[in-house]
């Protein structure tokens, strides 16, 4: 967005994209990321927490086709692991989103 102080007029604002906030799991919290160019800082970057029951003798995992998809680390455990925050990691006093 540009501002021009002189006329007052806000440049840019159509393009805006609406936020949202994810309420999965939270595993860890980056403070930047990195992309082509080098460091992007005071972007954050979120690790999720899924848990994937599977069948008994279950063999292989099938993830979807998505190049959006990112896989930072998948582990196999016998029984349930439970991790948590110290504090917590998105606005908990928010209400749930209503759906269209």
């Amino acid at each position: 967005m540009q501002y021009d102080a002189a006329t007052g007029i806000v440049k840019g604002i159509d393009q805006i994209r609406r936020g949202f906030v994810k309420r999965d799991e939270i595993a860890w919290v980056g403070t930047h990321r990195s992309g082509a160019e080098g460091n992007q800082p005071y972007i954050a970057s979120y690790v999720f927490l899924y848990a994937i029951d599977l069948p008994k003798g279950a063999r292989e995992v099938r993830l979807p086709s998505d190049d959006r998809l990112r896989i930072l680390a998948m582990t196999a455990a016998r029984e349930p692991f439970r991790t948590w925050p110290a504090i917590a990691l998105y606005a908990s006093d928010l209400a749930e989103p209503k759906l269209p």
